[in-house]
């Protein structure tokens, strides 16, 4: 690789990770990054995975986060600078993928265009479990075309099918849906040996190989979840209680009409699109694109090596789609549609007639992307323009972060002003350091849909599951049972919502409901009350002990 190449790629690497880390150090989202964050925090202090502290997401993404937490300390910044770089990692595959495939300019403008459509101008940046799932894929895919489009002498050939189903592997690990990837790209050999595109040798060496690198990161992973007795939390967590929250999101139709809904979402289904089409617009001009090689070869057409990395691409394309399942946000879809920003775009490039010039090429290109994305980088722009750092609060584990001046509006449901909120919130982190300052082990037990509170304090776990919902809930009838007994052995605090929320009969806040009598803290008496999360109104409960040990202390917070 030319070194002037190379300062390209750094160049889009420092780029993109300085627009990401500038997005990635506001606001904190107290139910998502909580139960990314929550995870992380416990594995590094030595908790086993999925058997003492639980994840939503991929075991990868808690390990990798947890490694990140373990060097460089328990603030919510160190998951969000981590989840930058390793965005700004897949901006540089994705270069690499289209300048092979088309041009560099052609490759500047798709990861121009990727990095523009980002959900992070318009949305809260999160360290989400796609993002380490995306970059997995993507190094696997750059591995596959390499394999696909270098000399069958090459004396890599048999190491790189290995290592991209290796990664695929990790993919998976990272977020289970993306297990559907592998499977779907190595559908690229079935159409190669077909079409004779390639010798039907070198294709089931080039499967043979990549199915042994992805089983052996699948067994690997298994093993260690083996010797970490989780296997069987895996599989309720992960596979089980996913299912159950996909159920739980469609009441209304069939799971097929489900399924084709999410796939094909139009206008005003997803929450802050801004009612654009393009969602829907690149999946069907992927089919088109992916169908259109397939049938170019088929009728006898020899492929070019750039022609392979797009149907190559556009098979990634159709594997990363499922994101869209089963909840349509901004987010999901985003990561489902990005192989597919190339794919159009390299598309694009083909279509323009070789005989023009390589710069009229490019502006061809150039404009029909302007006019294809235009409305929707405009919107992003202008939104993200808008979005800057306005409050610093002194909260633990959110030191290096900042509250924009959007944060009130788009992300909390907020009776009062902004600067009441942000008042309240800084003597409520006052409040948390001052809890935190009585003793060393202080537990704080969430009865809420966050889970970011109990990571304050490093508290211990009365269950694997340290949220509220009765959806993963039903993967383990004892849940209430431990619950209760931790309780009336541990007398923790206690977060509760004061207004009746979700699937509860009765607010938590009153000592005599149902759901208090029956966990045995019907006697917990209020500590703090705050108005923090987009969920409703928190209350502190705390047991008579504990004012009696410590009402001295607590100062004016009593």
């Amino acid at each position: 690789m030319a070194r002037k190449e190379l300062i390209l790629i750094f160049s889009c690497f420092v780029t993109i990770l300085a627009i990401t880390s500038y997005f990635a150090h506001l606001d904190p989202d107290w139910h998502h990054d909580g139960i990314l964050f929550k995870p992380a925090v416990d594995v590094a202090a030595g908790l086993s995975l999925f058997k003492e502290t639980f994840t939503q997401y991929g075991a990868l993404t808690t390990y990798l986060q947890a490694g990140a937490v373990a060097i460089f300390g328990e603030q919510l910044i160190v998951l969000r600078l981590q989840a930058a770089v390793f965005l700004s990692l897949s901006g540089v595959l994705l270069y690499l993928i289209v300048s092979r495939a088309a041009s560099t300019v052609i490759a500047l403008i798709s990861i121009g265009i990727w990095l523009l459509m980002s959900p992070y101008m318009i949305s809260v940046f999160l360290p989400w479990s796609s993002i380490y799932a995306l970059f997995f894929c993507l190094l696997a895919t750059w591995l596959v075309i390499l394999d696909a489009t270098l000399s069958t002498r090459y004396k890599l050939r048999f190491l790189l099918p290995t290592l991209s189903g290796f990664f695929f592997s990790a993919a998976f690990w990272a977020r289970q849906p993306y297990g559907v990837v592998f499977p779907v790209v190595l559908f690229y050999l079935t159409i190669f040996g077909t079409l004779k595109i390639q010798a039907w040798r070198t294709v089931l060496r080039s499967g043979l190989a990549m199915s042994f690198g992805f089983l052996t990161g699948i067994l690997l992973m298994l093993w260690w979840l083996w010797s970490e007795d989780a296997i069987e939390h895996w599989w309720l967590q992960s596979i089980l209680s996913a299912q159950t929250f996909a159920d739980s999101r469609n009441t209304n139709s069939s799971l097929f009409s489900h399924i084709i809904s999410s796939l094909f979402p139009g206008p005003g289904k997803i929450l802050a699109a801004n009612g654009s089409w393009i969602w829907v617009i690149l999946p069907i001009l992927n089919l088109m694109i992916l169908v259109s090689l397939i049938l170019l070869a088929a009728l006898g057409k020899s492929l070019s090596d750039k022609q392979k990395i797009l149907l190559i691409l556009a098979l990634l394309g159709v594997g990363t789609w499922h994101q869209y399942y089963p909840v349509l946000s901004i987010a999901h879809t985003f990561f489902g549609a990005t192989p597919m920003f190339a794919t159009v775009i390299i598309a694009a490039f083909f279509l323009v007639p070789k005989r023009a010039l390589d710069y009229q090429r490019s502006l061809l290109v150039f404009v029909f992307v302007a006019a294809l994305f235009g409305r929707d980088v405009v919107y992003r722009i202008n939104t993200g323009t808008e979005i800057y750092p306005k409050f610093h609060i002194e909260f633990p584990t959110l030191e290096g972060m900042a509250f924009s001046n959007k944060f009130v509006t788009r992300s909390i449901r907020y009776s009062g002003s902004e600067t009441e909120y942000f008042s309240n919130l800084e003597r409520f982190g006052q409040f948390l350091r001052k809890l935190d300052s009585l003793e060393d082990n202080i537990t704080l037990l969430t009865i809420t849909e966050d889970a970011f509170l109990p990571t304050v304090f490093r508290s211990q776990n009365a269950h694997p599951i340290t949220v509220w919902w009765h959806w993963i809930h039903k993967s383990y009838p004892n849940h209430q049972t431990r619950v209760k007994e931790f309780i009336a052995t541990n007398r923790p605090l206690i977060e509760v919502k004061k207004d009746r929320w979700g699937w509860e009969p009765a607010s938590w806040a009153d000592p005599k409901s149902p759901q208090r009598v029956s966990l045995g803290f019907s006697d917990y008496v209020l500590l703090f009350e705050s108005d923090y999360s987009d969920s409703g109104i928190s209350q502190i409960l705390a047991p008579p002990e504990f004012f009696s040990e410590y009402k001295a202390r607590l100062g004016q917070f009593q």
